[in-house]
């Protein structure tokens, strides 16, 4: 992506002192061990008598997925991704509480709750580790003034703690942020002071988009397509306007759609190509040329679609009301599996969904 070309399109730039990343590569850095199977990590968060559930549950990534027995008690979440470190070894889960809950994955991909519940001292809405594998994002979803911002910590090598989170910048209203090998994109109503949507956050300073042509903007989910082209998701349902989803492409000319409760966005890694998830619309949108699409759904359409991970060949897992949904990125567009894991009763709805990939 040419950044300096989309950057002389931005609006406004403020300066750090702050580096975005560290370069160095740390313990948790390179690829998970030979053999070692992808696993999935989701929340239930309901009981069968529909009161609040803490337990998470796994699955192995094979030809099919692999339910695990073990229920992981690592607190609620009812949306949102676990990030995973580049080796595959350590998990780290946003809760609704705005505390976090980390994990160990063994060589045979079977996951071990670390710390649980931790209260960092701010509100943690969204979490992106570094490449080096130790270097961990924190964004805090308040306003400026109750502690809105982006904060950096560490993972300790030999405990798997968590370091006392640092203040970068302020930001208001902080949905989610990505990280790009070239610094961090984040989804917030401002950044340092400053108002937009799109925020980047690269060789110290903060470039900031105004993509939406008003401030009624409640952001969900931020990507990164292959064409260089960064998307969020509005889902604001007070402001009068259509929810839609706006976009700045890599020559800076942003750009905006109407679409229904964009939750969550998933860039494909084989072309161009964006999932949307669509809670009230009970459906799964693809965005190719501009255009939006739907898949042939396997039986049912999703049922309350809510997080979505994906594989780097093109494959997506979408948690959903009483299961896992597969589906693929391919050349002719988003091809439906169905459920690939069923599950039963109020206890079988999922939420929070991550893959230590």
């Amino acid at each position: 992506m040419l950044v300096s070309l989309l950057l002389a399109c931005t609006a406004t730039t403020s300066e750090t002192d702050t580096p975005e990343k560290s370069t160095s590569e740390g313990c948790h850095a390179g690829a998970p061990p030979n053999g070692q199977p992808a696993t999935l990590l989701f929340s239930t968060p309901y009981t069968e008598d529909a009161g609040q559930s803490p337990l998470w549950r796994t699955a192995l990534v094979e030809e099919t997925l692999s339910l695990q027995p073990d229920l992981l008690d690592l607190g609620r979440a009812i949306d949102g991704s676990p990030q995973f470190t580049p080796d595959g070894s350590w998990g780290l889960a946003v809760l609704e509480d705005g505390k976090v809950s980390s994990v160990t994955v063994t060589t045979e991909g079977l996951l071990e709750p670390l710390d649980v519940g931790v209260d960092l001292g701010i509100f943690v809405r969204a979490v992106e580790i570094a490449p080096n594998g130790e270097d961990l994002w924190l964004l805090d979803a308040n306003w400026p003034e109750n502690g809105g911002g982006l904060y950096k910590s560490r993972i300790d090598c030999d405990t798997g703690a968590i370091s006392t989170p640092e203040l970068q910048f302020h930001t208001k209203n902080a949905a989610a942020l990505l990280s790009d090998g070239n610094g961090l994109w984040i989804a917030a109503r401002e950044a340092d002071g400053v108002a937009g949507q799109i925020h980047h956050f690269h060789g110290g300073s903060v470039d900031s988009i105004q993509v939406f042509n008003d401030d009624e903007a409640i952001l969900s989910d931020i990507a990164h397509t292959r064409d260089g082209r960064i998307v969020i998701g509005d889902i604001s349902e007070f402001s009068g306007l259509p929810t839609r989803i706006g976009w700045v492409d890599s020559d800076g000319e942003t750009s905006s759609i109407d679409v229904g409760d964009p939750t969550r966005l998933l860039a494909s890694p084989l072309s161009d190509q964006l999932l949307i998830l669509s809670g009230y619309d009970n459906a799964a949108y693809l965005l190719d040329d501009n255009m939006l699409s739907e898949p042939a759904y396997v039986a049912a359409a999703p049922q309350l679609p809510t997080s979505v991970v994906g594989l780097s060949d093109g494959q997506l897992f979408i948690s959903e009301n009483q299961g896992i949904r597969s589906m693929r990125f391919s050349d002719i567009g988003l091809e439906d599996e169905g459920l690939v894991l069923e599950l039963d009763g109020l206890e079988g709805i999922t939420g929070a969904l991550g893959i230590n990939r």
